[in-house]
């Protein structure tokens, strides 16, 4: 009976290993993708998040978002809806940030047409 405790309590100690070692490599925003990550987090979409795998678009393809090259775009495969406003997210705005830091930060962007 011991030894199923002690496995038990052994897999619990690896989720929980693992799960603070994943975390914050998904979501600090040291990278871009990252970035993209933590906005979809913090919208209220932790599944879509994990699963989006944001791909950068062209320059090309992302003049029609800003109509200037300022910003760097990611899309990303699973949509999201915003918390305000409710408009669906295809593709997200980042930048880095002016601070001296080494951090990015993420919006959703919304097509600006022709």
């Amino acid at each position: 009976m011991r030894t199923g405790r002690k496995k038990f309590g052994r897999r619990v100690l690896l989720i929980i290993g693992i799960a603070v070692v994943v975390m914050p490599a998904l979501f600090v925003p040291y990278t871009p993708k990252n970035a993209v990550r933590l906005c979809i987090l913090e919208n209220g979409h932790p599944i879509s998040a994990v699963f989006a795998f944001p791909m950068k678009m062209t320059k090309e393809d992302s003049t029609g978002y800003s109509g200037k090259n300022v910003l760097a775009y990611y899309h990303i495969l699973i949509p999201f809806n915003i918390s305000l406003g409710g408009m669906q997210a295809h593709t997200l705005g980042v930048h880095k940030l002016d601070n001296g830091g080494k951090t990015y930060t993420a919006f959703p962007a919304a097509d600006v047409g022709p």
